[in-house]
């Protein structure tokens, strides 16, 4: 059965439907996937924000995800609707799904180090077949 595992941030842990924002998409390469937006800090628990960045509501973020085997995205309500497996619902905004079907169901280039992510951005959300992933927020993420 699968099982979810929320991931704190360099940041924090973020929460709610109002805490990550999606500006831009893009595959810099044929195995990394960037995304940028920025992150609502009233919505991060245990905020610890980059120096610089302690007296904003708002903060930028750059995620990269390498070596990524496959990925989609969904807007939010139909997500929703295609997940029926009460253990698809999220906790938080940025969590691994341990014991993935999807990740199961692979082969090919599939290795022990491949993990399943998913991030809920305000709109969509993003299930990622990859090795590593780098967050970068406040002045990095420029």
């Amino acid at each position: 059965m699968q099982t979810l595992k929320v991931i704190e941030t360099e940041i924090g842990i973020l929460w709610g439907r109002d805490c990550v924002y999606l500006n831009h998409t893009s595959k810099p390469d044929a195995r990394t996937l960037l995304l940028c937006g920025q992150i609502n800090c009233r919505n991060v628990r245990k905020l610890t924000p980059p120096l610089g960045w302690e007296n904003v509501q708002v903060i930028p973020y750059k995620l990269m995800f390498h070596n990524v085997l496959g990925f989609q995205m969904l807007e939010l309500e139909t997500w929703d609707s295609q997940n029926d497996d009460t253990s698809a619902l999220m906790e938080s905004c940025f969590e691994e799904v341990h014991n993935s079907s999807w990740l199961k169901r692979l082969e090919g280039k599939r290795t022990d180090s491949h993990r399943h992510l998913r991030l809920a951005t305000y709109d969509d959300v993003f299930d990622v077949l990859c090795e590593t992933y780098v967050w970068h927020f406040g002045d990095q993420a420029k």
